[in-house]
C-alpha cells in the first residue's frame, strides 16, 4: 500500500505551507474543512483535492493552492478593498458566531459524566463541526495573505519605485490595529504587578522570599491581588494550547511572570508600551504621506488591518474551541479505554464518533505508534491513515532533505528590523520551549501563541515559513525583536549553539561559527 501511495504521491508538485504540532483529532477534522466546499459571499468554493500532512508538516498540492490564488487573486484585482471588506464582513461574523455556538454548548459546565455514549457522541459531533469552519478560514487566510502581501509590495514598486527593498517599510505599515491575545495578556499581568508594587509589604515580601513561597504570601497577604491573578489565569490559561495539545497555563506560571516584571518598575513598563503604539501610529501616519499614497492604497491600508486583527482573532479562536472542550474529550478518554486526554488526541473525528456509538474499546497500540509518526495523506477523492514506520518512509522517498547554502547565509524576509547576534537555538516543537535561554536566537518552522514563552526570551527570530502578515512578523514587531521569516531553510541548515548575526535590516542570516 505504501508503495503505491508513493507512486501516486510523486505524480504530483507539493508545496510546504507551514509546520504545526498538530493532533489526529485537528487533522481529520482539517480534513473535512479543507476537502468540503464552503460557500460565502465571495461565491467561493474551495476544495484541496490533493494534501499531505506528516509528522505535523502540511503539504498542499501547488496546482490546488495555485488555483487557489488565481481565484482570491482575481477578486482582489477586480473589486480591491470592496473586496477585503465583504470577506472581512463575513469572516468576522463566523468567527462571532462560531465563538457564540461554542460558548453556548457550556462543555465545562455540562453534566457530561450523566449522558450516554451517544448523547456525548452527539455533542462531540457540534463541536467539531464549528472547529471545522474555524480551520477552513485558517486555510483561506493562508492564500489570501500572500495575495495581500504580493499585491501590496506591487503597489509600494508603483509609488516609489522597483529598485527600493520595500519588505520592510511594508512590515511598518501593517501592524494590526487592536492588541492580539498575547500581548493583551502582558498588559494585563503588566497591571496587576504594578498592583503588588503599589502594597508595600506584599512586595517586601515577595522580592525577600523564595519563588516557591509568593503564592502563599499573595493569598496572606492581599485577598484582590490573589483574586485578580486567580482571573488572570482563569482568562488566558488556554493561550499555551493554540494546536489543542500540552499542559494548560497554570496559576504558578503567571506568578512567576510577575516576580520578573516586578524587578522592572511594571507601571514604567505599562506605560512605555502605551506609549510606543501610539507613537508607532504617529509614525505609520507619517510614513504614508511621504510616500504620497492615494486614496486607493489607504482605504486597502485600513481593511487589512482590519483582516489582521481578524487573523489572529480567528487563530485564538481554534485554541478556545479546543480549550472549551478539554472537559469533554477527557471524559471520552475513559468512556472508550481509559485513555488521557493526549492519547484521545491521536485519535480521528470518525474513530471517537464510532467508538462512542458501538461502545467499543480503543487499541492502545494504535495511539502508541501515532504517538511516534503519523500521516493524513489525501490524493484526490482518497485518504489513508498512517502510521509509524510507513510515514517517515513516505517523508524520505518524497521529501529527502537537501537544504545547502553558499558563504554562510540564509536569505528570507525581513519583519522586524534591527541586528543581534547571538547562539542558535532550534525549536522544532513546542516540546523543546524548555530549552530556551534568555538572549539566545529562536529559529523554529514557524510560531504561533504557544511559542510566546520562548519568543519573550529571544534576541532575534527566525522561521522557515511565514511572511509579512505571519504571526512571527506581527508579534515580534509588537515585541521589537529582530525577525525573519520565510527562509524555508533555516531549521535543517542551522544547529543549537551555532553563532549567527540576524540582519533584519536585509533579511540575512550569517553564521559566524
Amino acid at each position: 500500500m505504501v508503495d503505491n501511495i508513493i507512486r501516486q504521491a510523486k505524480k504530483i508538485k507539493w508545496m510546504q505551507i507551514g509546520k504545526w504540532v498538530t493532533p489526529y483529532l485537528m487533522d481529520s477534522i482539517a480534513n473535512k474543512a479543507v476537502a468540503t466546499p464552503y460557500l460565502s459571499p465571495l461565491k467561493y468554493k474551495g476544495i484541496l483535492n490533493s494534501y499531505l500532512i506528516i509528522d505535523g508538516e502540511y503539504y498542499w498540492d501547488i496546482r490546488d493552492y495555485q488555483d487557489r490564488l488565481k481565484y482570491l487573486s482575481q477578486f482582489y484585482h477586480k473589486k480591491g478593498a470592496i473586496f477585503l471588506l465583504d470577506f472581512y464582513t463575513f469572516a468576522q461574523r463566523k468567527t462571532q458566531e462560531t465563538l457564540k455556538k461554542i460558548n453556548n454548548l457550556a462543555l465545562e459546565t455540562l453534566p457530561l459524566n450523566a449522558l450516554s455514549n451517544k448523547r456525548i457522541a452527539k455533542v462531540f459531533r457540534v463541536w467539531s463541526e464549528l472547529s471545522d469552519s474555524l480551520l477552513y478560514l485558517d486555510g483561506i487566510f493562508i492564500a489570501l495573505s500572500e495575495v495581500i502581501e504580493k499585491t501590496i509590495y506591487e503597489d509600494l514598486s508603483k509609488l516609489l519605485g522597483e529598485k527600493v527593498d520595500h519588505r520592510l517599510l511594508l512590515a511598518e505599515l501593517f501592524p494590526p490595529k487592536r492588541l492580539a491575545f498575547v500581548i493583551q495578556e502582558e498588559d494585563d499581568l503588566l497591571f496587576i504587578a504594578q498592583e503588588v508594587t503599589k502594597h508595600k509589604v506584599l512586595f517586601k515580601k515577595l522580592l525577600s522570599n523564595p519563588a516557591k513561597n509568593a503564592l502563599n504570601i499573595i493569598n496572606q497577604c492581599s485577598l484582590d491581588i490573589a483574586r485578580q491573578i486567580k482571573n488572570h489565569t482563569e482568562k488566558y490559561a488556554w493561550l499555551s494550547v493554540a494546536d489543542w495539545l500540552g499542559p494548560l497555563f497554570t496559576i504558578e506560571y503567571f506568578v512567576n511572570r510577575i516576580l520578573k516584571a516586578i524587578k522592572d518598575d511594571p507601571g514604567a513598563t505599562l506605560k512605555k508600551r502605551q506609549m510606543e503604539r501610539e507613537q508607532r501610529e504617529q509614525n505609520i501616519a507619517r510614513r504614508l504621506k511621504e510616500i504620497k499614497a492615494p486614496k486607493k492604497f489607504i482605504d486597502m491600508w485600513r481593511v487589512i488591518r482590519d483582516l489582521l486583527d481578524l487573523k489572529l482573532r480567528e487563530y485564538d479562536v481554534v485554541s478556545i474551541a479546543g480549550y472549551r472542550a478539554r472537559k469533554l474529550l477527557t471524559l471520552i478518554g475513559q468512556r472508550i479505554g481509559g485513555l488521557t486526554y493526549e492519547e484521545v488526541m491521536q485519535l480521528t473525528f470518525d474513530e471517537i464518533e464510532s467508538l462512542l456509538t458501538t461502545n467499543q474499546k480503543v487499541d492502545k497500540g494504535l495511539i502508541q505508534d501515532r504517538s511516534a509518526h503519523r500521516a493524513l495523506v489525501r490524493l484526490w477523492t482518497k485518504t489513508w491513515l498512517l502510521k509509524g514506520k510507513d510515514v517517515t518512509e513516505i517523508k524520505d522517498k518524497l521529501f529527502p532533505k537537501q537544504a545547502k547554502i553558499s558563504d554562510k547565509v540564509i536569505k528570507g524576509n525581513p519583519s522586524y528590523a534591527g541586528k543581534v547576534s547571538g547562539r542558535v537555538r532550534i525549536i522544532p516543537t513546542i516540546v523543546d520551549l524548555s530549552s530556551m535561554k534568555d538572549g539566545e536566537i529562536l529559529v523554529c518552522p514557524m510560531t504561533n501563541t504557544d511559542y510566546m514563552p520562548a519568543i519573550r526570551k529571544a534576541a532575534g527570530i527566525v522561521t522557515d515559513h511565514g511572511g509579512i502578515l505571519c504571526h512571527a512578523s506581527i508579534i515580534s514587531r509588537e515585541l521589537k525583536i529582530p525577525c525573519i521569516v520565510g527562509t524555508k531553510i533555516a531549521t535543517q541548515v542551522l544547529k543549537d549553539g551555532d553563532l549567527v548575526e540576524v540582519d533584519a535590516n536585509k533579511g540575512e542570516i550569517k553564521i559566524l561559527s
